[in-house]
C-alpha cells in the first residue's frame, strides 16, 4: 500500500499566523479547541530550524482541506502557500497560491484511479517560483514508482527540505487539538449494524460483524445467537471473539465464551453477557466526514465467529447485540438473509446477481443450489 497524506506549507516565520487561521477553520466547522485527551482532530505545526517554511499536518487532513486553508492564509497574510496531496503514492499535487501576486500554480505528478483531479498542470508558471527551473521541469517530466519521490529535491526547487514535507508525529512538533461539541438531546444507548456479510453463510469459515453505538455511552453488553439448529445442537458456534480497537489498524481480540440457555418461551439460544462492558456514546455526524468515519471503525465493536456443522442450517443463524442499559430499543440483529421476505428470496436475488456478475466478469461467485433449509 502506498502512501496518503495532504498537508501544507507557509512561507512565514510567524507561526501565530497560522494558527490563528486553523483555529478559525475548525471553529467554523463546529469545533472547539480542547487538550489532548478530548481530541477529535489534531494538527501539529513544524519547522526545521533553517528553513524558511511553516509546515502543518493532521491525519485527518484530506485533499480539500488543505486546498481550502491555503488560500486564506495567502489572501490575509500576503505569503506563499503551498498545499500537497499524495494518493496511494499513485498521484500527486502540488497547488502553491500567492493571492497578493496573483498566482495560483498547479501541478501534476503520476495519476490516480481514486482522485480524479481536472486541473492541469501549468508547469512554466512556476518558474517564478523555483530555484532551478530547468531540473524542477526535468523532473516533473519522469516516471516514478511512487510519486512522492519527486518531493525529494523539493529543498533544491524552493527551499522547503523533504524531511519535512513528509508527514511527522515529533515531540518538536507544536499542537492544536479541536473536539466536536457533544449535542444535549443525544438519546438512549442504541446499537445499529455498520458492517457485515450478506454472502452466504458457510461452515468452517469466519463471519464478522460490527456495530455502532448512536446514542448515550453506557456499560453492559449481551449477545444472543438464535435459530432453529441450536436445540439439538447443529450448529456449534466456535473460535467467538469481540474486536475493539484504540486506534485505526490497531485491534485486541477478546475471547468470549457463549453459554446455551433455554428461554422462558422454550427457545434455546447461546448467550453472553458483560455487566461492566464498556459502550462508547455516538460519534457526532457534525464532524468531517473523514474523521467521523475514523472514528466509527476504531469505536466499532466486532463480533468474529466460526460457525461448524450442519451446512443446511447455516442461513438460519441469527445474532443480537443487546446494550443492557437499553435492552430493548437499543437492540440490533443481523442474519444474512435481512432485508428479503424469507430465505426463499434472498437465494433468488442473491443468483441472479451471481449469474449476472458471472456472465460479465467469469465465473467467479457460486449459484446456490440446495445447500440450505429454506422453510
Amino acid at each position: 500500500m502506498g502512501q496518503y497524506f495532504s498537508n501544507f506549507h507557509i512561507r512565514s516565520k510567524k507561526i501565530s499566523i497560522i494558527t490563528e487561521e486553523i483555529i478559525n477553520y475548525y471553529t467554523n466547522l463546529g469545533m472547539k479547541i480542547t487538550d489532548a485527551n478530548s481530541a477529535d482532530v489534531i494538527v501539529s505545526l513544524y519547522q526545521e530550524e533553517s528553513s524558511e517554511w511553516i509546515s502543518v499536518y493532521s491525519q485527518d487532513f484530506i485533499y480539500k482541506d488543505v486546498l481550502d486553508i491555503v488560500p486564506i492564509i495567502s489572501k490575509k497574510h500576503n505569503v506563499d502557500a503551498l498545499a500537497i496531496s499524495c494518493i496511494d503514492s499513485d498521484y500527486l499535487f502540488l497547488n502553491l497560491i500567492n493571492m497578493s501576486q496573483a498566482i495560483d500554480l498547479w501541478l501534476n505528478i503520476g495519476r490516480s484511479n481514486e482522485l480524479k483531479i481536472k486541473r492541469k498542470s501549468n508547469i512554466n508558471g512556476w518558474k517564478s517560483k523555483i530555484k532551478d527551473f530547468k531540473l524542477f521541469k526535468e523532473n516533473v517530466k519522469k516516471e516514478y514508482i511512487c510519486a512522492e519521490e519527486f518531493l525529494k529535491l523539493s529543498n533544491v526547487y524552493f527551499d522547503l527540505p523533504y524531511e519535512q514535507i513528509i508527514p511527522r508525529d515529533k515531540k518538536d512538533c507544536y499542537k492544536l487539538y479541536f473536539s466536536i461539541s457533544d449535542k444535549k438531546d443525544i438519546s438512549g444507548t442504541k446499537l445499529e449494524l455498520t458492517s457485515y456479510s450478506l454472502s452466504p453463510t458457510k461452515a468452517n469459515q469466519p463471519i464478522l460483524c460490527k456495530v455502532n453505538n448512536i446514542g448515550k455511552a453506557s456499560n453492559g453488553l449481551a449477545i444472543v445467537f438464535s435459530g432453529n439448529y441450536i436445540e439439538h445442537d447443529e450448529i456449534y458456534i466456535e473460535d467467538v471473539n469481540i474486536i475493539l480497537s484504540d486506534k485505526e489498524d490497531s485491534y485486541k481480540y477478546l475471547p468470549i465464551t457463549l453459554e446455551k440457555t433455554k428461554l422462558e418461551t422454550g427457545e434455546y439460544v447461546y448467550y453472553w453477557k458483560n455487566n461492566e462492558f464498556k459502550i462508547s456514546k455516538a460519534i457526532s455526524e457534525d464532524l468531517p466526514a473523514q474523521i467521523y468515519n475514523k472514528k466509527r471503525n476504531i469505536e466499532s465493536i466486532g463480533l468474529r465467529f466460526v460457525p461448524r456443522g450442519n451446512e443446511k442450517k447455516m442461513l438460519d443463524i441469527k445474532i443480537t447485540f443487546i446494550p443492557l442499559s437499553n435492552p430493548i430499543n437499543g437492540q440490533c440483529t443481523w442474519y444474512v438473509w435481512m432485508g428479503h421476505e424469507s430465505k426463499k428470496e434472498y437465494i433468488k436475488k442473491y443468483n441472479e446477481e451471481a449469474k449476472k456478475h458471472n456472465d460479465s466478469f467469469g465465473t467467479h461467485f457460486e449459484i446456490i443450489d440446495d445447500e440450505y433449509d429454506i422453510d
